[in-house]
């Protein structure tokens, strides 16, 4: 089986639709009259979702997701992971200037790029992190919702990562934060194993951005997960907001593209070599999963003794308090066997995540059957 070194581009593709991240819904297309456009074909809008040039704008982003995860009663799951909205400020001059805001309840995350550096800011830490723009990578580690807020860019890895096993048609037009838009549709042709019924891209029918991807699980109408504009204003954007300058009285670190992030949220443990755990991409299409390699074993008793390390006592709600964190793997997973070995396997509409006791971790959209075949290949 094809085995292929996993980009960023592949990661988003693979394990936010497979994956995800990516992990965030904006008013469903048919809620209003659709907007009059000319007639255009599925492979001109493919090609325009590949080859669109980056706009100036400023705007608002909404992610919103429902993978279909248990619940656990008083547990709280992170954003990107539990079902939820989340929204993102962005502004761009359409070149390597950008301005990203997150705003939650202990404050705000802000994104700077000003052609030379990169500023990473916490509001309620006040820290002030500037890295060069080789160190992009590492600036937005840790900050999913401020990496992936860009419909463009995760229609465009989508498409490139499906198109070769989609049936393609467009499928009317929808109006998406005030602009009419194409309703582009991808959906795996019939040998294709997948949980996914269907990606819908909402192009725009002036630009031809991206401005809405929408990924929708089988048996289901409304989007498991969903990225696009709720609002977006197209033009050159006001110029201080391409520009950081750290508050008085914030730490700030500072660091050179070679520097390592030492506390970086995931940081891999001392002598673990990076390239032995290097997510790889497996199969292609519909049915691409990938498969990374933990730097810790994910059998029961690894679990609970790289786990332990981690105070529940002071947990708030009855049913969680004291517990060991690997016991939550019980209720959201169930213990599987294969000629792969043994481990947990978890559910959802969308996503199959396996994790095997020799520290490997598979994801996909697809059927469990094929993270197995994927593994039992890999050995």
């Amino acid at each position: 089986m094809e085995k292929r070194k996993l980009t960023v581009a592949g990661a988003v593709a693979g394990t936010v639709l497979g994956a995800g991240g990516l992990v965030w819904l904006g008013v469903p297309a048919g809620a209003s009259q659709s907007p009059a456009l000319p007639e255009v074909s599925a492979e001109d809008l493919i090609e325009s979702v590949l080859t669109v040039q980056p706009q100036a704008l400023g705007g608002t982003v909404q992610v919103e997701n429902d993978l279909g995860l248990p619940s656990i009663p008083g547990l709280e799951l992170p954003a990107g992971v539990g079902a939820g909205t989340s929204s993102a400020q962005v502004w761009s001059d359409g070149g390597e200037r950008f301005r990203l805001a997150v705003r939650h309840r202990g404050g705000e995350d802000v994104l700077v790029g000003d052609g030379r550096n990169i500023w990473s800011w916490n509001s309620e830490e006040r820290t002030a992190t500037r890295d060069d723009v080789g160190g992009a990578d590492r600036a937005t580690e840790g900050h999913p919702e401020l990496a992936e807020s860009d419909p463009a860019s995760v229609a465009a890895e989508l498409t490139a990562l499906l198109r070769e096993d989609s049936g393609v048609a467009v499928d009317g037009t929808a109006e998406v934060a005030g602009r009419a838009a194409y309703e582009l549709v991808l959906a795996p042709s019939p040998e294709q194993r997948s949980l996914v019924r269907e990606v819908r891209i909402a192009v725009d029918g002036d630009t031809r951005m991206p401005l809405r991807v929408s990924v929708l699980a089988n048996g289901t109408e409304t989007p498991a997960f969903q990225v696009g504009f709720t609002e977006l204003d197209l033009g050159e954007q006001d110029e201080s907001l391409f520009e950081f300058d750290p508050p008085a009285g914030s730490l700030v670190e500072e660091r050179d593209a070679e520097a390592p992030a030492e506390d970086a949220p995931h940081a891999l443990p001392e002598g673990v070599d990076p390239a032995e755990v290097t997510p790889t991409l497996h199969g292609a299409g519909w049915e691409s999963v990938v498969i990374a390699q933990s730097p810790v074993g994910l059998s029961p008793d690894d679990l609970r003794d790289t786990l332990d390390g981690i105070d529940t006592d002071e947990w708030d709600e009855d049913e969680l308090a004291g517990m060991n964190p690997a016991d939550l793997l019980d209720q959201v997973g169930e213990r599987v066997t294969g000629e792969w070995g043994e481990g947990y396997l978890v559910e959802t509409r969308l996503l199959t995540v396996l994790l095997v006791e020799d520290g490997r971790v598979a994801a996909g959209a697809v059927p469990a059957q094929v993270l197995t075949e994927a593994l039992a290949a890999q050995r």
